[in-house]
């Protein structure tokens, strides 16, 4: 009975090896510094926890694993942090925006997205965070690790179309573009429609999306401002496994169509 046990014990750790997908670690040089927070949400997000950037996320019962890795410092009254993570099991891909109130360390509200929801989510928050914010132009590089993102998302149609000399997309299956002279698949898993968006002079349409090379999975947002129809936008880009931070990318590209309606996958 004692070896079934541990046989039973042992084929059970194996399981739980495996279906976790690889760590891989890198560095990535910030203007700020997280060295301790912690919260919740009031829905998805049951916790989550930071030391030195590092986070690690549990949403709707999955543990997620990534890094702090953007700031942008009173953005319509809040300090908004930008995580990017990884579900432990390579299949699932969480980003998620803090709100801070400007100048005060007390979390309020979560922005979120993922694979599983077209649009993202937004829900109330408490919690905290020490951060330090360094001087223009200083930089600090910190270690961090997340799990190789293993999978596409399923691409979902927007009923916009982009066509230019580097970059297409006249379907949810067919987006594609340049991108530092390699070409990557798009797959868009999430949208933004910002046509109204208050204290802002014009609208924007944000296209969150998946970019994937054979080697690495890229996180980036498209941007198509409405008052420019010849011109797209990719920025915030995050690579993985590579652990990169490519630049922002224009295009010289037409664009049509809104985000009025969305397709379900």
């Amino acid at each position: 009975m004692k070896n079934r046990t541990l046989i039973i014990f042992f084929y059970f750790f194996c399981f739980a090896y495996l279906v976790r997908s690889k760590l891989v670690t890198g560095k990535i040089s910030v203007d700020f510094l997280i060295s301790k927070g912690e919260g919740k949400g009031s829905k998805g997000i049951s916790n989550f926890s930071i030391k030195n950037n590092q986070i690690n996320i549990t949403h709707n019962g999955t543990e997620f694993m990534g890094v702090v890795y953007l700031t942008h410092l009173n953005f319509g009254g809040y300090d908004l942090y930008d995580v990017v993570s990884v579900s432990k099991d390579g299949n699932d891909f969480l980003v998620v925006y803090l709100y801070c109130h400007t100048g005060t360390s007390q979390i309020s509200m979560l922005y979120y997205e993922s694979y599983d929801f077209e649009q993202c989510v937004t829900e109330n928050a408490t919690g905290f965070l020490d951060a330090q914010h360094f001087s223009k132009g200083v930089t600090k590089e910190i270690d961090f690790s997340m799990p190789v993102l293993k999978t596409d998302p399923t691409p979902i149609q927007t009923n916009i179309l982009i066509e230019g000399k580097e970059i297409s997309y006249q379907n949810a299956n067919t987006f594609h573009c340049k991108l530092h002279g390699g070409l990557y698949k798009v797959s868009v898993f999430s949208t933004v429609d910002c046509k109204d968006c208050p204290n802002f002079s014009s609208g924007w349409y944000e296209l969150h999306s998946i970019l994937s090379n054979g080697k690495d999975r890229c996180f980036g947002i498209f941007y198509l401002n409405l008052n420019d129809h010849k011109s797209v936008y990719l920025e915030y880009l995050f690579c993985n496994p590579s652990l990169t931070r490519p630049k922002m990318s224009s295009y010289v590209a037409n664009w049509s169509g809104s985000l009025e309606q969305i397709s379900q996958h």
